[in-house]
Order: structure tokens, then sequence, then C-alpha cells
């Protein structure tokens, strides 16, 4: 039986950004910083990769963790900007109080987006 979310994981090939993102700008707790070290079975396992080597940084807000990967090996490729209809993981949306004020302040920080918030009625969100 799922009872919930347990953690989110996300890779970067910048952890440095990464860290300034969530933590100096987002607010989320870092937790800590842990290197990827070869040889370690269970994890290459479920990630299905060999020889890895880089670094997690692990987050907390609220009752949320999440782990951002930083792979030295093997090569990660570059990440680019795909559309919204493509495959994968799209968003992370955080409860705030003031989405207007959150995306200002973000903004001014050097965050791109894609659009201004928008707001959608319940009712078209559910079609």
């Amino acid at each position: 039986m799922i009872r919930g979310v347990h953690h989110i994981s996300l890779s970067t090939a910048d952890m440095d950004k990464c860290v300034h993102f969530y933590r100096d700008l987002l607010g989320m707790t870092l937790d800590r910083i842990s290197p990827l070290s070869p040889g370690f079975e269970p994890f290459e396992t479920v990630v299905g990769l060999r020889n890895v080597t880089g670094q997690v940084a692990q987050f907390n807000l609220g009752n949320m963790n999440m782990g951002v990967f930083c792979y030295h090996e093997p090569k990660p490729r570059p990440g680019e900007r795909r559309p919204a209809c493509d495959a994968g993981i799209r968003h992370i949306a955080f409860d705030v109080k003031d989405i207007v004020a959150e995306y200002e302040r973000l903004k001014a920080a050097g965050v791109a987006f894609i659009s201004p918030p928008q707001h959608i009625p319940r009712a078209m969100a559910s079609r």
C-alpha cells in the first residue's frame, strides 16, 4: 500500500548552482553533501550504472526530502530545456503564501521562467 511520497531524486551537472538555488533561493535545508563512490553495489543496481563517482546533496523542506545527484562518472549528457509535451518530470510544485512575490523575488535573482504565475480555476484543471 502506498502511503505517500518518501523523496524526490533529481540530477544536476552543477552542484554549486543547484545548492544555491534550493538552499539559498528556495530556503530548503541542506542536510548534507556526500560522495558517490564506485563499487557500492546496491546503489549502482538501483540506478543501473557502474563505477559511479560524484556527489549527492540531501535537502529537506517540511516533510519533503530531496536528493540531488551530480555524477562525475559516468559523464552525464548536458541537460536541455525541453517542451512540456516531452516525457519526463515536468515540474515540482511548492506551496507558497504569495506566488507573485516569490516569482518576482526569484526572477530578480536570475531564475528563468517559462511564464509568470497563471491562475487555473479548479474546474479547468480537472478537464
